[in-house]
């Protein structure tokens, strides 16, 4: 793998892409509440009264994975520009956690 650094397979197990998203090196669907809420702190322009927000709610991992705009509006965050951020961070981490299985064909 080394010798073709630029090949398929060199960059399917290209250890950046398999590090684990998240705190404390946990699967998102095992993030605590306080994980999420560090989460969203961290996310580029989201206001910090909406980690505060999340926090309140005790949205863990698994729950920030499903969640859609109107959980989002249930917990009163309303500004479109938010809401569209959060919603972005949100499916990059589902995509970036859901299981994927590759299978390498052999040649004999």
């Amino acid at each position: 793998l080394c010798i073709a650094e630029d090949s398929v397979l060199a960059q399917q197990f290209d250890d950046s892409k398999w590090t684990v998203q998240g705190c404390n090196n946990l699967h998102v669907k095992d993030w605590s509440s306080e994980d999420v809420t560090s989460w969203v702190r961290n996310i580029d322009g989201i206001p910090n009264k909406i980690s505060k927000i999340f926090k309140k709610n005790e949205i863990t991992g698994r729950e920030l994975l499903v969640m859609k705009k109107d959980g989002l509006m249930m917990m009163r965050i309303t500004r479109p520009g938010t809401l569209c951020l959060l919603l972005s961070e949100i499916e990059m981490l589902e995509k970036a956690s859901q299981d994927i299985i590759t299978l390498i064909e052999h040649s004999r």
